[in-house]
């Protein structure tokens, strides 16, 4: 993966896809999914997929979530700044009988001037991104993420702690311990005590994630 950085967010990248393959991070994000849309008095559900790439995300969500009335409560907001991976996953998107799907394309660095802060959102996902971020904006985003969830919203954050074929050109992996300590601090600063998140530490074939 590689490209130039501007605003916090890398302005060209590759991204994965591989509709054959369901991702072990992208299916912790569809099981969180549909243990909230099994709820029978959900009627909508608002989900934003920040930095949503071509949609490896939701490629299988039929085969997780094969019940149709479930899938048509989700109201998706995919969000890249890849204008082609945007028009590839409104297509994905277009077959999986969803609620409605609103797609943006614009900088990560300005979703917060697009969705307002009274905007909620049931559930954010975020997934390798992380590390193509400068460190100073990885707080601003997670706190502009944050005041967007719904009172029983959930963010699912997910990136590659380390790359055994080397490291992407400008990306910056951050250990587990690392991230839990910028989570620990982050929440500390926000007053919250209560909850201290544990990042979990995935072993793949070719990154720790």
């Amino acid at each position: 993966m590689t490209g130039s950085r501007r605003m916090g967010s890398l302005i060209n990248s590759k991204a994965y896809y591989n509709p054959l393959i369901n991702l072990t991070q992208h299916q912790s994000a569809l099981t969180l999914l549909h243990s909230s849309l099994e709820n029978p008095k959900l009627s909508e559900y608002h989900w934003l997929d920040l930095a949503c790439g071509k949609g490896q995300i939701i490629t299988l969500l039929r085969e997780n979530i094969p019940d149709e009335e479930m899938r048509s409560k989700i109201a998706y907001y995919p969000y890249d700044i890849n204008n082609d991976y945007i028009k590839q996953v409104e297509r994905t998107a277009k077959t999986l009988n969803l609620g409605s799907c609103e797609p943006t394309t614009s900088e990560i660095a300005h979703f917060p001037k697009i969705y307002c802060k009274s905007q909620k959102f049931d559930f954010i996902s975020f997934t390798n991104t992380v590390h193509e971020l400068k460190p100073q904006a990885i707080s601003t985003i997670l706190f502009e993420c944050v005041i967007r969830l719904a009172s029983e919203g959930s963010m699912y954050v997910y990136d590659m702690e380390g790359l055994t074929s080397g490291p992407e050109l400008g990306a910056i992996p951050w250990q587990a311990a690392e991230m839990k300590e910028v989570l620990e601090t982050f929440f500390l600063s926000l007053g919250i005590t209560q909850y201290s998140p544990t990042p979990q530490r995935w072993i793949h074939s070719t990154c720790s994630g």
